[in-house]
């Protein structure tokens, strides 16, 4: 087996989000998951940003409010009415902007209804909208709810993010948002440490992390927090692990620390996709 995966498995050295996730493809980005989400949201959209593309970072569920170094304007819809005739100016102003439904308690904000998104998408002057569709209590490994992810229709990527640093954690609520779920699709017990196998499958199966993401979208994910002690190592593992699934749409799988200066570290990938 490890000849075999050797033969078809390809490690190569990247920095950019931009060239590990192929963004310039993906008008509309998902991220779901848990484990640095919306680090990762702003690590993408200053990438295409920089290169002069026009985006909107935004949320289906809630995020904590940014701070201006995350993103250069907040734009607070709060009921009005056609949002759309606002977004030409501001996008050509600021060229990144994040776009919320309303404030909430604990300096969160609520996110934007879905169908939105799929609206803003056709506007001319956008060219990416990145979307936080999951939440997970700031943990670095979650099944979703009935409910979850909130991914809109349009979306063409869907970026599922782990943090790597969940590997050998107790399968409990301390450390797992709904670990019973976890337990359920994966087969390992509550109280077990959490597995690279276990990782795995949460991540293909059906009901998993990438639960709901439409029939035409991309799925990568994204296993963050490799700069911890032999993370790149772990990380390696747990992507051949992934591979090694079979999942169609999983040809590739981004390593990086999403808040370092160079977000990428590599992608392993299927060597036809390499």
């Amino acid at each position: 087996q490890g000849s075999r995966d050797s033969q078809e498995i390809a490690t190569q050295p990247v920095e950019t989000c931009r060239e590990a996730l192929e963004l310039d493809r993906h008008p509309i980005i998902c991220l779901v998951g848990a484990g640095g989400k919306t680090s990762l949201m702003f690590a993408m959209a200053r990438e295409l940003a920089i290169s002069g593309n026009h985006v909107i970072t935004s949320t289906t569920t809630k995020i904590f409010k940014p701070s201006p170094e995350e993103t250069p304007f907040l734009l607070i819809r709060e009921g009005a009415g056609d949002i759309t005739k606002s977004i030409p100016e501001v996008i050509h102003r600021y060229g990144h902007f994040t776009l919320v439904e309303s404030p909430l308690p604990e300096k969160k904000l609520k996110g934007v209804n879905p169908e939105l998104i799929d609206e803003l998408a056709f506007l001319n002057e956008v060219d990416h909208i990145i979307v936080e569709a999951d939440g997970a209590a700031r943990l670095p490994l979650k099944a979703p709810g009935e409910n979850e992810p909130v991914i809109p229709s349009n979306t063409s990527l869907v970026v599922v993010v782990v943090g790597i640093d969940s590997i050998g954690l107790e399968l409990s609520v301390d450390n797992v948002f709904r670990p019973h779920i976890v337990s359920e699709l994966t087969g390992l017990p509550l109280g077990e440490k959490v597995t690279v196998e276990a990782i795995a499958e949460l991540i293909v199966h059906p009901r998993g992390m990438a639960k709901g993401t439409p029939l035409h979208s991309a799925i990568i994910p994204f296993l963050n927090k490799v700069d911890i002690p032999d993370g790149i190592e772990k990380g390696r593992a747990l992507a051949k692990r992934i591979l090694g699934k079979g999942r169609p749409k999983v040809n590739r799988v981004v390593l990086g620390h999403a808040i370092g200066e160079k977000p990428v570290a590599e992608v392993v990938s299927r060597k036809a996709d390499a």
